[in-house]
């Protein structure tokens, strides 16, 4: 075979393996499920629809009794091909669908249905439970049950006008209604409408006094499914759904929620006749309104027990939920001057982004950083959950063994009922002593900014130095006696300066005070950028955030237990300005305000910007007087 034969050949097999390719198509586990409306009206025509998605035989039905089969099974099938990455996928998708008939009231269970897969495995769908309220319908009632815009819908609605609080209600519902402080429960705004929704209008939801809340994202576009209520058959749409931690004890009524929705009414007014029997017709050609209709929610009451004081721990802090703590350390053998990376991480689920780490005892020879802080936090469905780790760097001076002792977290599992007290591990240090010409490090800064600031080299002196005869008497001398002084002094100085600096790092509660307006400072700054990025919600919860850190600091009030009485108990304890703390709640509450309430606050934002900062001088100014 000659060179271009073998060129020509060759580009020939290889598109040959690439078409061969195409045709390698993976195929899909089979899957197969059942699906049919909850809840149905008696004498309601509904549809149950068995789908398989994948390779399969014998397609085996339930028994559909006490419902009356109008027609079934009727059978669709569709074939799919992707190519995706690289890769080809095919299945097929069969369908069997019954219509049926409720004919008395009651819960029912339809059995699951099964197919073979594999020519000998068997494969069922899942159960369906449909529960038959008493109630008229039209013959077409159950053309299509999921839809609030059905003519079904259209047909069974009051005229105009004469829509009522039956048709179209707004509910809150809670979760729990008895819960301890701190314990996380889910608060759901809810509509419920016989009439189909075309959307809404002006919306009120409560601030949730009281409670420390988180939201859960919804879709934009509400699901509205069916539910039985006083045995009517509703369509049911979950508008807002909050996490919320009551915390202080006693009964809390949650405010009622506001919401206009707008639903689709007949509209039974004259009609210029067409002369097309379809047309003119209002069965086949219903005219239907949009009508607003103001709908409040009932007050709902929350009781908040305290937490049991039986069994509670010294060391307690506010933590409620269920925990777990582990910790880890880079090394455990190493000189002076060089850093250590500690790491605690918390996981669990329940107030989790309001605890700290509070109390931990280093050795005094060690120099701490603040820890950087990494919050890995979710809001789930019916939870906040997730992780938070504090990575400390610690520097050891001198050298010697230490020990780092456990770190204890205590909480408080709302569960059971009792408190959980856990242990991270605890770790043994040996520090050799290192070279000491090492650079120095500067001291005060974050784990970030730790940096070696040069290498020390002695001093080669360049001129010889002055001698004096050897029999010379220094001893007893004015010099040997100011050498002596200097001495003491120099050691009395840096025993001294060390016993103030070992008591400073010590003193985590004095620490934090000191630092409080550098830090409330620090987050006002991320809160001006938010501000010129015109990103509101991060804004006014950047500045709740450093007005209720720079208190829990100051004030030395775990975040746990941080809450408006135990901040204006401590302020009023100070003899501070009632101008000022007015001032504080006032800004809080219009963040928390601005966070959850619709419509658009982005205009004064510079402003209360501005008074945040002032008021921040202010505090710091005002508190430091009365320290004095």
């Amino acid at each position: 075979m000659r060179g271009r034969d073998k060129y020509i050949f060759s580009r020939i097999v290889l598109v040959l393996i690439l078409v061969f390719n195409l045709f390698v198509v993976t195929a899909q586990e089979t899957t197969f499920s059942a699906k049919a409306p909850k809840v149905v009206r008696s004498g309601e025509q509904f549809q149950v629809v068995y789908t398989i998605v994948g390779d399969y035989t014998g397609f085996n039905p339930p028994a559909l009794a006490p419902f009356n089969v109008l027609s079934g099974p009727n059978q669709s099938r569709s074939s799919n091909f992707e190519f995706r990455n690289g890769k080809s996928t095919s299945y097929t998708q069969t369908t069997y669908s019954y219509w049926l008939q409720a004919s008395s009231t009651g819960t029912f269970t339809i059995e699951p249905a099964t197919v073979i897969i594999n020519k000998k495995e068997k494969k069922q769908s899942n159960k369906l439970n449909i529960q038959v309220v008493a109630g008229k319908t039209s013959p077409n009632a159950g053309q299509p049950s999921s839809n609030t815009n059905s003519r079904s819908q259209v047909s069974q609605q009051s005229p105009t006008g004469s829509v009522t609080g039956e048709d179209v209600f707004v509910r809150t519902e809670a979760s729990k209604r008895r819960v301890y402080i701190g314990e996380q429960f889910v608060v759901s705004e809810k509509i419920y409408s016989r009439l189909p929704v075309a959307g809404f209008g002006d919306v009120k939801f409560p601030n949730y006094s009281g409670f420390w809340s988180q939201e859960v994202d919804i879709p934009d576009r509400i699901n509205l499914e069916r539910v039985a209520v006083n045995n009517q058959v509703y369509s049911m749409g979950e508008i807002k759904r909050t996490v919320l931690f009551p915390q202080k004890s006693g009964t809390i009524t949650l405010e009622p929620s506001e919401v206009e929705v707008v639903v689709q009414v007949r509209d039974n007014s004259p009609r210029r006749r067409t002369g097309n029997p379809f047309v003119d017709d209002p069965f086949f050609n219903p005219r239907v309104s949009n009508v607003p209709v103001a709908s409040k929610s009932k007050p709902v009451s929350i009781t908040v027990m305290p937490l049991p004081e039986e069994g509670k721990p010294a060391d307690f802090a506010g933590a409620v939920g269920q925990f777990t703590i582990s910790s880890s350390i880079d090394k455990t053998s190493l000189s002076t001057n060089e850093a250590i990376t500690l790491r605690y991480k918390i996981s669990g689920t329940g107030n989790l982004p309001l605890i700290d780490l509070e109390n931990l005892r280093f050795p005094p020879d060690f120099e701490v950083y603040d820890p950087k802080v990494t919050k890995n936090i979710r809001t789930t469905t019916n939870a906040v959950t997730g992780t938070i780790t504090f990575e400390y760097v610690l520097i050891p001076r001198s050298a010697g063994s230490f020990s780092i002792p456990a770190v204890k977290l205590v909480y408080f599992d709302p569960e059971k009922e009792t408190y959980v007290s856990l242990r991270s591990s605890d770790y043994l240090v040996d520090v050799a002593k290192g070279d000491q010409d090492e650079g120095l490090v500067y001291q005060g800064l974050a784990k970030e900014d730790v940096e070696i600031i040069g290498e020390d080299i002695r001093y080669i002196k360049k001129e010889s130095s002055s001698f004096r005869p050897v029999n010379a008497t220094f001893f007893a001398s004015g010099k040997w006696y100011l050498l002596i002084i200097v001495i003491v002094l120099v050691n009395t100085g840096v025993f001294v300066i060390l016993s103030i600096r070992r008591k400073k790092q010590a003193d985590i509660v004095g620490m934090k005070n000191r630092k409080a307006t550098k830090l409330a400072k620090r987050r006002l700054k991320l809160a001006e950028k938010l501000l010129n990025e015109s990103k509101v919600e991060q804004f006014y919860e950047e500045v709740s955030s450093a007005l209720w850190g720079y208190m829990s600091d100051k004030l030395n009030i775990p975040t746990a237990y941080l809450n408006t009485e135990k901040v204006k108990l401590r302020l009023d304890e100070r003899g501070l300005d009632t101008v000022l703390s007015e001032k504080f709640f006032e800004i809080v509450s219009h963040c928390d305000y601005a966070r959850f309430a619709p419509g658009d606050l982005s205009s004064g934002m510079q402003n209360l910007y501005n008074e945040s900062v002032d008021l921040i001088t202010m505090l710091e100014k005002s508190l430091k007087q009365q320290e004095r």
